[in-house]
């Protein structure tokens, strides 16, 4: 393993060895199924994983710090579609060429890994594509620290404004689609966007109500439960429409119940 990572992080100016550019083109030349073969055993245990990136983590100098979270680490865990998320925190300065190696040693390493690569400024600032600030906060309550310093240690709870807003966005997004027919050939995307947007959006919201979960494809059951949600819609998703009225519905029990989460 270290002699592989060796070579991808070393300066070969002058060597016969092959270069970054060499080995990355033909990684990304090869098809998905050569580059992760889907019959590689999944390593979940946190403890093979610090073991298998301790060079990595060791030789790269961009690289802070690392997490694992998300279900490889729950008992929710599907053999058969899950994925092994990893967190890597970047310096601010990291090149997008360095991302780029970095994740394909990561990949290579590691087998149906899902790789998240943020720089030290974006997790500063508490920005993140999907989750919000939200996201930092569960992997650093679920997750697992394999390397570095802890910089999600001082990141503050989530409050009500930051899960009303995020449920704001998410009706105002199947809305645009939903009313403007020229949209209606994104559908399909977006609803299957929301099969991971919207049980993250209840996660926030119980996690404000001081009752945090974090089984995904359980959310959406245990939040309507837990407050007596009368709907017909259920997990997983199947028509954006019917889900955009629900969201809608959801954004004003949300506000007339303000009371219940009360900071």
């Amino acid at each position: 393993m270290g002699g592989t990572n060796q070579v991808l992080f070393a300066h070969n100016a002058g060597s016969n060895e092959p270069s970054i550019v060499d080995l990355l083109e033909s990684n990304l030349m090869a098809r998905p199924d050569e580059r992760q073969p889907r019959d590689r055993a999944i390593i979940r245990d946190p403890e093979l994983l610090k073991s298998l990136l301790s060079s990595t983590f060791e030789i790269n100098r961009d690289l802070i710090c690392a997490w694992q979270y998300g279900s490889s680490l729950r008992s929710d865990f599907c053999e058969d579609s899950s994925d092994v998320d990893l967190l890597l925190v970047v310096r601010s300065e990291t090149s997008v060429p360095e991302l780029h190696k970095i994740a394909q040693v990561v990949q290579s390493l590691i087998p149906r890994v899902e790789v998240t690569l943020l720089r030290k400024s974006e997790v500063t600032a508490g920005i993140h594509p999907g989750w919000s600030r939200h996201y930092f906060i569960n992997v650093a309550r679920n997750g697992v620290r394999l390397w570095g310093p802890d910089l999600l240690a001082d990141f503050l709870p989530t409050t009500f404004a930051d899960a009303q807003a995020r449920l704001m966005q998410l009706c105002q997004r199947a809305r645009l689609v939903i009313l403007n027919p020229l949209k209606a050939k994104e559908s399909w995307f977006w609803l299957n966007k929301y099969q991971h947007w919207v049980p993250l959006c209840l996660m926030e919201i119980l996690d404000v109500y001081g009752k945090p979960f974090a089984e995904l494809r359980l959310a959406h059951d245990h939040f309507i439960q837990l407050f007596g949600i009368d709907t017909d819609v259920t997990y997983p998703y199947t028509d954006l429409a019917t889900l955009h009225t629900y969201l809608e519905s959801l954004s004003f029990w949300l506000q007339e119940n303000q009371s219940l989460f009360a900071e």
